[in-house]
């Protein structure tokens, strides 16, 4: 899955996408994970879509995960995953996103259903189901900001990462399961989304380096109003 992509391009994407979107710290995917394993599917769906600022409906369907490669019925997450060979671990998924869909903000757009399609062995990996749904709705909010760069499929994965799903996307893009060929243990790997290992890295620690920067910023304007309150005490409390 190796890309041409150049770190700058990464970094001026990533800060380009936060002057249009903002940033968020790392959701609590625990409770998202919670939800997955009570089979509440549709709840989580809810809570991926409230986190990236869509007010949609979920109407969901399954497809079953014994399907095989030439089945009518099989679906990729707009090749969101990459696999070194099909297995029916992978995690797939498929968000329509429809031709009239309303722009972000609108009155329309709340409530407004869109169609999710999940394999049923979602729960298997829910990290991997999160980071999957994520990007996936991250289409969508793309979609209804009208952004230039709504078909980038680096740009959705990035959307991601920076409103708060960068932690479980980092546990949930890979998985492996071990194969007993009987003379040896065959390690089959998936992995999930566009970027390469190094550049999941960069954009991990640059998230988290501009995240910290705001804390710091939102810090320092805490104190100085502290400050000022304090100075406002005491200039008042030395009139009475």
């Amino acid at each position: 899955m190796d890309n041409q992509l150049t770190n700058a391009y990464i970094i001026n994407a990533i800060k380009s996408l936060i002057d249009d979107l903002g940033v968020k710290e790392s959701v609590n995917h625990d409770e998202i994970i919670k939800l997955i394993y009570r089979q509440q599917i549709k709840d989580a769906i809810y809570v991926i879509a409230r986190q990236l600022g869509l007010p949609i409906k979920i109407n969901i369907s399954y497809v079953s995960k014994n399907y095989k490669s030439n089945d009518n019925n099989k679906f990729r997450s707009k090749a969101m995953s990459r696999v070194n060979r099909e297995r029916s671990e992978e995690i797939i998924a498929q968000v329509a996103i429809p031709k009239d869909l309303p722009m972000f903000g609108s009155h329309e757009l709340i409530n407004y259903k869109i169609d999710v399609k999940v394999s049923e062995n979602c729960c298997t990996y829910p990290e991997t189901f999160i980071a999957v749904i994520a990007h996936e709705l991250s289409h969508v909010l793309l979609y209804s900001l009208r952004h230039p760069e709504k078909e980038n499929e680096i740009y959705t994965d990035l959307v991601a990462n920076i409103l708060g799903f960068s932690d479980v996307i980092s546990i949930g893009r890979k998985n492996e399961v071990e194969e007993d060929l009987g003379y040896r243990i065959n390690t089959l790997t998936t992995t999930y989304g566009y970027l390469t290992d190094e550049q999941f890295e960069l954009v991990n620690c640059k998230i988290k380096e501009i995240i910290e920067k705001y804390k710091t910023i939102i810090n320092q304007c805490v104190n100085q109003e502290n400050k000022m309150e304090m100075l406002i005490l005491h200039e008042y409390s030395g009139l009475l």
